[in-house]
């Protein structure tokens, strides 16, 4: 009986090893490099931002959003931009996007922003949902000399509300303290 245990003991971990390396692994394919040469181009968004009709600068900037938009859109990559007020804009990225991407596309948000508008830019960093609020994750600053730093901080707890639509659920608050609430309800029983 001792010896079916002890092969059991021996052939359990060497099945686990081995199952594991023969397991696909999961490579972050990075899908959207060299995104600065798809269309439209810098050059061709600061041409139609400048060929408005239209000098007001919230014109320009909505202008300036639909086009860089467009770049990622062509390409089902789920990107989109709001600006906020003169030097700010809000990146809004799919969840599942690799922070290396998002990173990428806000400073080239940024560096575009501010060639265009001769001011310097900075991107505040959305995770988006389809059935969530968007979450902060990040922020891209610059200070007047140009040069950007991006914080990716785990310190973003508030989630920002949607503001383009109302649902008709209501929201739910999150437990602070999960396990104590679920030891709470399993004395009661």
């Amino acid at each position: 009986m001792a010896g079916k245990y002890a092969a059991v003991l021996v052939a359990l971990p060497v099945a686990v090893v081995v199952y594991w390396a023969m397991q696909a692994r999961y490579i972050p394919k990075n899908e959207i490099s060299g995104f600065e040469s798809w269309t439209p181009s810098s050059s061709e968004i600061a041409a139609t931002v400048e060929a408005t009709k239209d000098k007001k600068f919230e014109a320009k900037m909505e202008i300036f959003c639909r086009e860089f938009k467009s770049r990622f859109r062509q390409r089902q990559v789920a990107v989109s931009e709001q600006f906020e007020g003169k030097s700010s804009i809000k990146l809004l990225c799919a969840a599942v996007m690799p922070k290396w991407d998002m990173a990428k596309i806000a400073e080239s948000l940024s560096q575009e922003a501010s060639d265009i508008f001769k001011t310097p830019i900075s991107v505040t960093i959305y995770e988006t949902y389809i059935s969530m609020a968007m979450k902060e994750v990040g922020v891209l600053t610059r200070d007047q000399s140009g040069a950007m730093s991006i914080d990716f901080a785990t310190g973003f707890p508030k989630l920002k509300p949607r503001a383009d639509r109302s649902s008709p659920f209501p929201v739910i608050p999150q437990p602070q303290n999960t396990a104590g609430i679920l030891m709470e309800r399993a004395k009661k029983r």
